[in-house]
């Protein structure tokens, strides 16, 4: 897979965050993309996954931006043998509005996410350098 590299397909009007996504007591783990920024560490992107009981993953995305947008997406439960995780941040990236080179849909793995993430970061930034670290719930 050659390096991840984004662009806007459209620009979001007014993105929000699906509140039934939000699930406080089954936060399970979060992803910070970074950057660095005239010498000074930045927080680019905030991502927050969620697991429900029943076994569905949802995740929500915040870009740390001029316009402070932020979306979710949703993996059901019902279906099985890929990332959930990765399947539910990538519904969110899509549903902000950006697309990709790579395939980052379909569950292929937190890894890719990452690497999309990062993507991201430098591209709504323009930081020198960009990282994307993981918290666990």
């Amino acid at each position: 897979m050659e390096k991840i590299k984004v662009s806007k397909k459209y620009e979001a009007v007014q993105v929000t965050i699906n509140t039934s996504h939000r699930k406080e007591n089954n936060f399970t783990k979060g992803l910070t993309t970074l950057g660095i920024q005239g010498g000074e560490i930045r927080e680019l992107i905030t991502t927050r996954i969620y697991w429900t009981k029943g076994g569905t993953c949802t995740a929500c995305v915040w870009l740390h931006s001029m316009t402070h947008d932020s979306a979710s997406g949703k993996s059901p439960a019902n279906s099985g043998g890929y990332c959930k995780e990765s399947s539910a941040v990538a519904e969110a990236l899509i549903n902000l509005g950006f697309e990709f080179n790579e395939r980052i849909s379909g569950g292929v793995g937190i890894r890719t996410i990452e690497e999309a993430l990062n993507a991201i970061g430098q591209y709504i930034s323009g930081a020198e350098a960009v990282k994307t670290i993981t918290q666990h719930g």
